[in-house]
């Protein structure tokens, strides 16, 4: 190609990159998908297996005292939705209480746990858990709702099970697996005795869950002296459970996206808020590699790199979440992301580059 030509199709291809703010790799290309709705909130996004999107929405509504929990699917990147699901929630109690609830897929189903509050303070009163087998099915409480009263926040399944983040003060935290039919919880051993031994979020990829953890470490002289800033990959650590042999291990490269996961949160803004990162294995690739989302891009961890895979400048800023990221088998990668303290919401498609 012509010398002047090349440098104008780069000027051109900067020109649009800084037009809409946004950026990505060569052979990488980014649209928008629309959402069901504008009120509701997505709480989880899956792939079924014929390949099409699905989204669990919440909304509240009367103040607060009633719930709407709805599924919907896409074949065609949000240009129609088909309504699989619909419930209410309201509180125990309607005149002292206000509800909320997190959804979470589960197999063909859902769990969904619903927190009363009193009032608009954030003293819960109660939790439960309910389990939706079928979408065309109702919900139904479960005993074990007792057990999960503590609920960590974070539900992930894959064929061998559902597993979930919970905690109580008797036993502290622990990821334990639900058979939502015996209702009963069943610990996985992912987090240690160790009171420093902690999960701060899990993934899950095939018959594996990927957590990433903190782990006890003592540290050096220099270290306790504070002359020296303390390594955060002695104390920040990936750990792989299998779900189909109860395997627990470690990998280099998911420890270093641990890390990065970790400075990404906390390490770069140690004395400001900022959102969770979110965090995926590479389902598309034979080779271990790993995605991470967060204000400055989608991130790609893998033997020979990381690569910052796309930008937008309009996630940056405290009151914007990266809330979820979804990798399909085929490559393509959904985030969806919280705007402006949460009065706006998006949801992104990136296609290409990342099969391998």
């Amino acid at each position: 190609m012509n010398r002047k030509i090349s440098i104008l199709v780069i000027l051109i291809m900067v020109f649009l990159t800084g037009c809409n703010g946004r950026g990505t790799e060569a052979d990488l290309a980014a649209i928008d998908i629309p959402l069901p709705y504008q009120e509701g909130d997505v709480q989880d996004m899956k792939i079924t297996e014929d390949g099409n999107l699905t989204l669990a929405l919440y909304e509240t509504m009367n103040g607060g005292k009633k719930a709407k929990a709805t599924v919907w699917q896409t074949s065609d990147d949000g240009e129609n939705w088909e309504q699989l699901y619909e419930e209410y929630f309201e509180p125990n109690n309607l005149n002292k209480e206000t509800v909320e609830i997190l959804m979470y897929f589960a197999g063909d189903g859902l769990i969904i746990t619903k927190h009363d509050y009193i009032g608009d303070s954030l003293e819960v009163t109660s939790e439960e858990a309910y389990y939706i087998d079928e979408f065309n099915n109702g919900s139904r409480k479960l005993s074990a709702s007792n057990s999960i009263k503590d609920f960590g926040g974070r539900l992930i399944y894959n064929n061998n099970g559902i597993y979930i983040n919970i905690y109580n003060e008797e036993d502290g935290q622990q990821i334990v697996r639900l058979d939502p039919d015996k209702e009963t919880l069943t610990d996985t051993g992912i987090v240690g005795k160790d009171e420093y031994e902690y999960v701060y979020y899990m993934s899950s990829g095939g018959d594996r869950i990927y957590c990433i953890c903190s782990v006890a470490y003592e540290g050096t002289k220099e270290e306790k002296e504070g002359t020296v800033p303390v390594d955060t990959s002695k104390y920040i650590k990936g750990r792989i459970y299998d779900t189909a042999t109860g395997e627990i291990s470690e990998s280099e490269l998911l420890n270093k996206a641990a890390v990065l996961f970790y400075e990404k949160w906390e390490g770069e803004n140690q004395y400001s808020y900022t959102y969770m990162p979110v965090f995926s294995s590479n389902i598309s690739s034979e080779e271990e590699s790993y995605l991470l989302a967060h204000n400055d891009g989608i991130y790609m961890i893998d033997s020979d790199e990381t690569k910052l895979l796309y930008k937008d400048k309009n996630w940056k800023g405290s009151s914007n979440e990266v809330s979820d990221i979804l990798m399909t088998p085929d490559g393509d990668i959904y985030v969806h992301v919280y705007l402006d303290n949460y009065a706006d919401a998006q949801l992104i498609k990136i296609s290409g580059g990342t099969h391998s």
